[in-house]
């Protein structure tokens, strides 16, 4: 990865420059000044801002997706057997798991609160668990067996890169797209059947 990438991926991570420059140097082995971090960020125009979200617009948001799936009881669509349960999760499996992959990316990166808690650790768990050494620890991290992890890859079933058939259907990107792959592919069973 080149300079300007490393310094978007950190500061992303919702990183202070300090920090920012910490991963770069131990990790990276790029050492720059803290001027030409801030000059490289200004460049990629990521400025350090907070956002702040309507709650009423959030709230709204939510109603109107609870609504969406209710309509499909109120038509018809889904009754809750084993063949309809199949179906959400098969249709809603990529969007829940972007979902789970964006929250762990900002658990990750929250900032852990001082405390009373002298023991109780303070900071972000990405930087706590990169640069143990900030902290005044050392890594613990457990080498594996090569072997072992085979074994692990043996046992687990991946998900293949086209769950539709790309000559027909295509993976859902949203929740509409979701809702109309569900209805389309339990019409064509329901006729099967």
């Amino acid at each position: 990865m080149d300079r300007s990438r490393l310094c978007s991926f950190y500061f992303h991570l919702g990183l202070i420059y300090s920090k920012i420059l910490s991963f770069l140097a131990q990790i990276h082995r790029l050492s720059i000044s803290m001027r030409t971090l801030k000059r490289i960020l200004r460049t990629l125009y990521l400025f350090k801002r907070r956002f702040h979200y309507d709650v009423l617009e959030l709230a709204q948001f939510i109603e109107e997706n609870i609504d969406t799936l209710g309509m499909l009881m109120e038509i018809g669509q889904f009754t809750g057997d084993f063949l309809d349960m199949s179906l959400i999760q098969f249709c809603l499996m990529d969007l829940l798991q972007n979902d789970i992959n964006s929250m762990v990316q900002v658990w990750n990166v929250h900032r852990i609160r001082p405390t009373k808690n002298q023991n109780s650790p303070k900071g972000r768990h990405v930087v706590m668990y990169k640069l143990p050494v900030i902290y005044g620890t050392r890594s613990y991290l457990q080498s594996v067996d090569e072997y072992k992890i085979e074994i692990c890859r043996d046992e687990c079933v991946f998900q293949d890169e086209y769950p539709c058939d790309i000559d027909r259907w295509t993976s859902p990107t949203n929740i509409d797209n979701a809702l109309q792959l569900y209805c389309d592919i339990r019409n064509v069973l329901l006729v099967d059947l």
